[in-house]
């Protein structure tokens, strides 16, 4: 993802991010990345990252995306002084709104976790604007069309139906990833995890349908938000919530009590990048929450081949941190050339 200055057409200027797409990686099916980005310029959601339009070159695809600057979300939690189950549900309720609106314009997103949810705004007051980005997997289902067959998502936060093939459909596995979300949340850790490399084990480990509860930071939970993540993370698709049913469960409503209690000193060691070396260095590595992940690439199994399937395995997040364009300057020619192509031909 490059931060980039985009010149629209009536001369004026903004900052974006662009993701740049090799046509190689999807070149048995471009057809993909045009369906899904004319999908998501369809989208007006403020909790749902707005794509501006798209270009191409000789061999890649370009997708200019608004830049977000508050960064990932568990990054932001980090550096508050204060975090409790009140901000919890005030984040979920604010993702959840966005899932209703996208499962409401028939599409799943299939890969709801916390690197996919941004902040919108930097150091922010409250955790209210999430933005949820990344849609290399997300899905537009098709009228009749009932089941999935792709194996998509990052284990541990997927749901079971995602890592095999006898179908699914695509609505009730955003929701189980909620529940595992809210959970990673309030406690630091995912609910299933497998302590070796395997995705059969992590699925055994899912299909028991057990959420351990016992540990000390439990204590100060409250049962409805334990009563949340139990009906989002049930192995029957049909017996988890709708995100509508979600939106109006007691912990989201408020009609609880929500603890204020922090508990940001316990899942600070668990959701920092930050690592400190013998010598008193510092250094970003993997989250020690992020050691399950394997994230799965979609494959062309589906049932319908007339859904939407956006195939991209380079999918990054968007993020307001200032990288190295490690491209340099001749990918910022690039994007400047095939921007400028495009305008010329649409004013021809």
């Amino acid at each position: 993802m490059k931060q980039a200055t985009w010149t629209k057409q009536d001369g004026t200027k903004q900052e974006v991010a662009v993701k740049c797409i090799q046509k190689k990686l999807v070149s048995k099916k471009p057809q993909v990345v045009y369906d899904e980005m004319d999908v998501l310029k369809k989208l007006d959601s403020p909790h749902i990252v707005k794509i501006y339009d798209w270009f191409e070159s000789k061999d890649k695809y370009f997708l200019v995306f608004e830049l977000i600057e508050g960064g990932e979300l568990f990054d932001a939690i980090v550096q508050r002084h204060h975090f409790s189950e009140h901000d919890a549900a005030v984040i979920i309720s604010s993702v959840l709104g966005a899932v209703e609106y996208l499962h409401g314009n028939n599409i799943c997103h299939r890969d709801l976790k916390p690197e996919n949810l941004l902040l919108r705004e930097k150091h922010p007051t409250h955790l209210d604007q999430i933005v949820i980005c990344d849609f290399g997997v997300a899905r537009h289902l098709s009228d009749g069309v009932d089941l999935n067959r792709t194996l998509v998502g990052s284990p541990g936060y997927s749901a079971p139906e995602l890592q095999d093939s006898q179908g699914y459909k695509g609505q009730p596995a955003d929701i189980w990833s909620l529940g595992v979300i809210a959970y990673a949340l309030l406690s630091g850790t995912t609910p299933f995890r497998n302590k070796g490399d395997d995705a059969a084990g992590l699925l055994r480990e899912q299909m028991t349908e057990k959420l351990d509860f016992s540990r000390t930071i439990w204590n100060g939970i409250s049962e409805q938000a334990k009563d949340f993540i139990t009906r989002c993370c049930k192995v029957e698709p049909k017996e988890r919530m709708t995100a509508a049913e979600a939106l109006a469960h007691p912990w989201i409503q408020h009609e609880c009590h929500r603890s204020t209690h922090d508990i940001g000193a316990e899942l600070r060691p668990a959701l920092s990048r930050t690592v400190i070396d013998g010598g008193g260095s510092k250094y970003n590595a993997r989250r020690p929450l992020e050691n399950h992940e394997q994230e799965l690439s979609p494959d062309s199994s589906d049932v319908s081949g007339s859904e939407s399937d956006a195939s991209d395995s380079s999918a990054t997040s968007i993020s307001s941190t200032n990288e190295t364009v490690t491209d340099g300057f001749e990918t910022d020619r690039e994007i400047d050339g095939a921007m400028r192509r495009k305008m010329e031909a649409v004013a021809v």
